[in-house]
């Protein structure tokens, strides 16, 4: 859910590991304990029981998927300027139809250098880590969150709200996401963009959500006493 890409299900036995991906594997761990050689095409057999297994394992454990909006806070978003928004990956998106992760090593290995670029405080560093990931891989929800949370850091608020805004756009679901573009335009003065943002947060937000309405009374207050 956070990157996009296929899960990553296994099941080992006491000669065997399956993983089912989109490109599956299958290996012998008493003859290849380092998984070097995939078996899978090639022990037919073997593959379909395991694979059956795993089946009787999961059937019926479903995992929690990032949460829908409804249609008037939709058509809220939209009125904001938010087009183009995508439905959360859930059950319905068949997992063959997205990114293998075994193919995006590469891509979490500059997410972990991004990040520790950032703990070192080198936030300038970071962006273009961040952004040249982006570049490839526009759909990265979470990426353009943490692009936004150090735009701002840099004092780029403009630039952290675009980031914070294609979060939005994203996860539409997510009143953080809305809570970080209220923040940010209350830091540069646009007290009503900021509110109109704060007050659709906890719309969507669950009752217990206290940033949210945190931020909107923030947004209203701030609003009030500074016109």
């Amino acid at each position: 859910y956070h990157f996009g890409w296929s899960e990553l299900t296994a099941l080992t036995d006491a000669r065997y590991r399956f993983i089912q991906a989109p490109r599956q594997e299958l290996y012998d761990l008493a003859a290849d304990p380092r998984e070097r050689e995939n078996l899978a095409g090639r022990r037919a057999q073997t593959e379909a029981a395991m694979r059956a297994a795993l089946d009787r394992f999961t059937a019926g454990r479903a995992i929690d998927t990032p949460a829908a909006v409804s249609d008037e806070a939709r058509e809220r978003l939209q009125a904001l300027g938010y087009v183009g928004m995508q439905s959360p990956i859930g059950a319905d998106v068949s997992s063959s139809s997205l990114a293998d992760p075994k193919d995006k090593v590469h891509v979490l290995e500059d997410y972990r250098r991004a990040i520790t670029l950032a703990n070192e405080r080198r936030f300038a560093e970071a962006v273009p880590v961040l952004r040249g990931m982006l570049a490839g891989e526009p759909g990265m929800a979470d990426v353009w969150q943490q692009l936004g949370n150090i735009l701002s850091r840099l004092g780029r608020h403009q630039e952290a709200v675009d980031a914070f805004k294609r979060f939005v756009a994203l996860k539409p679901g997510d009143p953080g996401g809305l809570v970080l573009v209220a923040g940010t335009l209350m830091r540069m003065d646009r007290l009503d963009e900021a509110w109109s943002h704060a007050q659709l947060a906890v719309k969507i937000a669950p009752d217990n959500d206290r940033r949210a309405r945190a931020s909107a009374y923030a947004a209203h207050r701030y609003r009030w006493t500074t016109t």
